[in-house]
This record gives C-alpha cells, sequence and structure tokens, in this order.
C-alpha cells in the first residue's frame, strides 16, 4: 500500500472532480472541546473552518461572509450515505442535472492558485485546474478505507491528499477574498506568534540582524583610513631611521678619540658619541645595536672616530674592539706652539689635539724632561722646540701625548744618526744644538713642503750666507727670528724688537730653535752650498735672491720685494 501522508494532494471531492471555477480555500483545524451536535459522540478535538470560495458554474455567487459555518443538523430515518460531519466542507456535494438554460454560461475565470500557508493549523486543499467543459459525475473511491482517525476523520482529508492524484502546486490566494496576501484568514490572526505574520515569510524588522549598506561602507572608510595612516607612520619612521644611519659630515675626515672603560654601557657611550659630534641621534644608535645583536659586545679600549663614519660602522668598530693607533702629523718648520704671525696651524700643540689627546695632557706632556740622545747640549730649561721633529706618526691610542713626541725624538735622532750630521755639523764648529738652531732658522726661510732638490740647493745656499756672517761676527739679519721673538713675548712683530731671538740687532746664533727643521735643512747646515754672497731675500714671486753686496741687495728689494717687504 502506498502512502501519501507526506505528499501534497488533495481531499475528496464528490461530484465534479475539476469544477471550472476556483478550488475551494485552505481548511483550517482549530481545537475544540465537547461533543458533536449531529452524531450525539464525543467530537474530535479538531475542528474544521473554512473559507467561503467562489461558486461553480451555474451557481449564484453568494457574498462572502467571515463567520464560521454552523455544523450540519442530525440527518433523517430515509436511507442515504454515512454521514460525515466534514465532509461538506472539503467535498462539494453532487448537483442535480438541470436543463441547460437559455442564457449563454458563463466565461472560466483564469485559476489562481492560493499562495502557500506556514500557519500550523492551516492544511491547504489542492484541486486542479479548472476544465472549459463540464466531466461526468465522478466519485473518487478512497485506497485507504482502513486509515480512519479515532474521531471518525478520514486520514485523506486530515492530511489534505488525494490518494489518486499526484501531487500539485500549492494555489495562491484569490484577489478579493478573505485571505490575507500571505493566505491566511483573519479568524486566526490572534493565534499568531506576537512580532510575525501568520504564514509570511518575510521576517519581523525588530529580528533583522542585516546592517545597513551605508554603515560597511562607513566602516569599510574607517578601516582604510586607519590603514593609510598606519602606512604613513611606518615610512616616515623609516625615513627617520634611515637618515640618522648616516654620516654626521661626510667632508669632515677629523679624527676623535673615545675612551671606553670599564663599566661603560653602550648607553653612556653613545651619550659620548653624540657629544663629539659624531652620530646623529642616540635612539637611533640604540636602535640599531639592538638589531643588530651588537649591543652586548662592547669592549674596553680607546677608539678613534670621525664624524665622515656612518653610525653602522661606528657600532660595529665598537663590537669588535678597539685597538686603534693615534695618527700624529707634525709639520716640517712647525713650533710648540700656535704662532700669531705666521705660519699658523703648524705647531706641534694644534697637532695633537687634532689626534684627539686633551689640552691638559698636551701642556703636561711638553713640559716634561725626556732623556734621549738628541738632547745633548741642550741647555736646561729650554723648551723642546726644533727637536720635535716633522712626520707622521702612529702610537696607540690608551697611550698618552708623551708617546709620540717619544716617537718624534727618536725619529729625528735616527735621521741624524743615519745621515752622519752629528760629525758634520763638528766641522762647521757647531754641536748638534747650535745645528738644530740654526737649522731651524733656515727651514723658516726657506721650508720645503717636498723633497725638492732645487728647494734644498737654496737651503744650502742660505746656510753659505749664514756662514759666512758669523765667521764675521755679523748679525744673520733674519727677519723670521725677530718674529718669533714677538709671539714668545705676545707683542707685535717689529724689526727693532728688543729681544734675544731678534738677529736683526743681535749678532750670533738666537738662544735656541725657533722651529723644527726638516731633514733638508739639517743637511744643509752640514753642507752648505759654495759662494760669497751675503745677502738674500725672498721675492713676491717666491723665488730668493741672493747678492753680494748691500747695494744689489737694495736692488734687489726695490724689484723683487715690494709687497713682502712692506710688511715688514
Amino acid at each position: 500500500m502506498t502512502d501519501f501522508r507526506r505528499q501534497p494532494g488533495r481531499g475528496f471531492q464528490v461530484g465534479d472532480p475539476n469544477p471550472p471555477m476556483s478550488p475551494p480555500p485552505a481548511e483550517r483545524i482549530t481545537p475544540r472541546s465537547g461533543r458533536s451536535a449531529a452524531s450525539g459522540r464525543s467530537a474530535s478535538p479538531y475542528m474544521r473552518r473554512s473559507e467561503p470560495h467562489r461558486p461553480t458554474v451555474g451557481q449564484q455567487q453568494q457574498p462572502q461572509s467571515t463567520q464560521s459555518i454552523q455544523p450540519q443538523p442530525a440527518p433523517s430515518s430515509a436511507p442515504q450515505q454515512a454521514y460525515d460531519p466534514y465532509a461538506w466542507v472539503s467535498r462539494p456535494q453532487p448537483q442535480p442535472q438541470s436543463q441547460p438554460q437559455s442564457q449563454p454560461a458563463p466565461q472560466p475565470q483564469p485559476y489562481r492558485a492560493p499562495a502557500p500557508s506556514r500557519d500550523a493549523y492551516a492544511v491547504p486543499v489542492q484541486q486542479s485546474a479548472p476544465q472549459s467543459q463540464p466531466q461526468p459525475t465522478t466519485i473518487p473511491v478512497d485506497d485507504f478505507t482502513d486509515d480512519t482517525l479515532p474521531s471518525g476523520l478520514d486520514d485523506d482529508s486530515f492530511y489534505s491528499f488525494d490518494d489518486d492524484q499526484p501531487p500539485q502546486p500549492a494555489p495562491e490566494p484569490q484577489r478579493g477574498s478573505l485571505l490575507g496576501n500571505d493566505g491566511v484568514s483573519p479568524l486566526f490572526a490572534d493565534d499568531a506568534p506576537k512580532g510575525r505574520t501568520i504564514g509570511s515569510q518575510k521576517k519581523s524588522p525588530r529580528y533583522s540582524t542585516e546592517r545597513p549598506r551605508h554603515g560597511r561602507r562607513r566602516w569599510l572608510w574607517w578601516l582604510s583610513g586607519i590603514g593609510l595612516l598606519m602606512l604613513l607612520i611606518l615610512a616616515a619612521g623609516y625615513w627617520w631611521y634611515h637618515q640618522n644611519l648616516q654620516p654626521v659630515d661626510r667632508t669632515d675626515t677629523t679624527t676623535k678619540t673615545i675612551t671606553i672603560g670599564e663599566g661603560d654601557t653602550f648607553k653612556t657611550v653613545a651619550a659620548t658619541l653624540k657629544e663629539q659630534g659624531l652620530i646623529r641621534d642616540v635612539r637611533a644608535f640604540d636602535i640599531y645595536t639592538r638589531l643588530s645583536g651588537s649591543r652586548n659586545q662592547l669592549h674596553t679600549g680607546v677608539c678613534q672616530f670621525s664624524p665622515s663614519q656612518s653610525l653602522p660602522e661606528i657600532a660595529t668598530k665598537l663590537s669588535q674592539g678597539c685597538h686603534d693607533n693615534r695618527v700624529v702629523t707634525f709639520l716640517p718648520g712647525g713650533t710648540v706652539v700656535d704662532s700669531r704671525y705666521k705660519p699658523q696651524g703648524q705647531d706641534a700643540t694644534t697637532a695633537l689635539k687634532r689626534a684627539g689627546y686633551s689640552e691638559e695632557s698636551i701642556k703636561a706632556a711638553l713640559a716634561k724632561t725626556y732623556n734621549s740622545p738628541l738632547f745633548a747640549n741642550k741647555p736646561a730649561g729650554t723648551s723642546l722646540e726644533g727637536y720635535i721633529f716633522g712626520d707622521t706618526y702612529s702610537v696607540p691610542a690608551n697611550q698618552g701625548p708623551e708617546a709620540a713626541l717619544k716617537a718624534a725624538f727618536a725619529h729625528m735622532y735616527e735621521q741624524i744618526q743615519n745621515n752622519g750630521l752629528i760629525d758634520k755639523f763638528a766641522a762647521q764648529k757647531l754641536n748638534l744644538y747650535q745645528a738644530i738652531t740654526l737649522a731651524s732658522i733656515i727651514q723658516r726661510e726657506m721650508g720645503c713642503g717636498g723633497a725638492s732638490q732645487d728647494c734644498y740647493q737654496i737651503q744650502r745656499q742660505i746656510a753659505q750666507v749664514f756662514y759666512k756672517r758669523l765667521r764675521e761676527n755679523k748679525v744673520l739679519g733674519s727677519d723670521v727670528t725677530f718674529i718669533y721673538g714677538a709671539d714668545i713675548a705676545g707683542v707685535s712683530p717689529n724689526v727693532n724688537l728688543d729681544s734675544p731671538y731678534n738677529t736683526r740687532i743681535k749678532p750670533g746664533l738666537p738662544p735656541g730653535p725657533i722651529a723644527t727643521p726638516g731633514l733638508g735643512a739639517l743637511k744643509a747646515v752640514a753642507d752648505p752650498a759654495p759662494g760669497n754672497y751675503e745677502f738674500f731675500l725672498a721675492g713676491d714671486d717666491g723665488n730668493v735672491y741672493f747678492a753680494n753686496t748691500d747695494a744689489e741687495h737694495q736692488a734687489n728689494i726695490k724689484q723683487h720685494c715690494k709687497k713682502l717687504c712692506s710688511e715688514l
């Protein structure tokens, strides 16, 4: 036996199974208590209520009513079919055949299926589409005669499907009927749950969780703006970090010394580097050392840096340990302290400061007494003027300026020894101290920047002039000597300056060297050039002009020394 209880179908029909008009509306079953008036027995707990529907063909349309239909009166004693109290609701009674009337039959109305109902109590009754031609009256037979409900209701009419007909689509409600747009009668509107419409597939606005589209767009704009702001912040941070990794000044190669002692941290070292002008920002230095992993690799020592070095170079050098040497360059013709006249910036004090030594340590080093064969015949209490040999020296960075001075002393004596100058000085009747003094005057008169042979020959000729004047017990007449005397006295240079260094008025050699001689000047003193010149001068064009007589010398002054000679 086939069970169609869970498939939609139609109920029993009496008479024409395919009426030309629209099918009856959906039937509703509501709970009811009491006894049936027709049968006198206990009624079913469910009672059918039917909505008015349009009449079939040939019937006059009756006005629709919203009142419930009263039950049928008790059947008479005449024999008739088994009484079904609800057959008149779901099954139209067969109409007696009548003679066709003269008036034309009404046109069939278009079939409109009612909308499906979602009401728990509504069971729509499906009927086939109307036929234009009348069909013979047939009474469908129920296949499941034994499937009856305890109340006497047939299961087919209760579940509203027909065993003999295929499933039909749910009909739509008719316009103008008492059913609403959702196919639900107003009689059952009170039974609907609050907040929703009976049988409606649309949810109540109060239960809607869908957000307006403009709200979503607003949130998208906010998220986009926040993301763009974060990108701008990251870009600005990267630019700032990259800029602070660059050197402070790429053109400044001045060496500065940083001493790292026990207990110093990267924070204190970074502050020192910032004070010395070697890095741009302390925070950038801290970030770089953290990212590179060199923060915990700080070693003690003395490091030399310059503003031309980048932050990564400085940090790498600190992490690897500083074992640098200080580079000190003393210039030939330089003095111990800076000259107030010329040349300026060629003194030993400035050179030591450039190497990173402090001013206090430099003063203490220059005031010390040193033991070296170079200081033979040097009077006690005299300064180190003339003994700081001009050259470039590299000394340990963790040592003071005394190391640089000792290196200069040792190198000068080495040059003197290698060239046999001590014996040659003795041949000119000069000791080492006197020879250095005379060589210092020659160096200031004619300084040779390089190992030029022409410059060396000029120095030899100047030495010949000085030797002749010394032998004749005449003043040397060198202008550079009273200029040096003026520097020591702290006064302006003057030809008539009363100073033991003024060889324009004082005969013989000055009390000591006036500058550091170069190797060429020392060799010139040891081996002067042949000649009988007694005068010489440096012209405006940089050349040196010699003369045998004073008249020739005055002519050279008028012709070649108009500018330089007028300054004295």
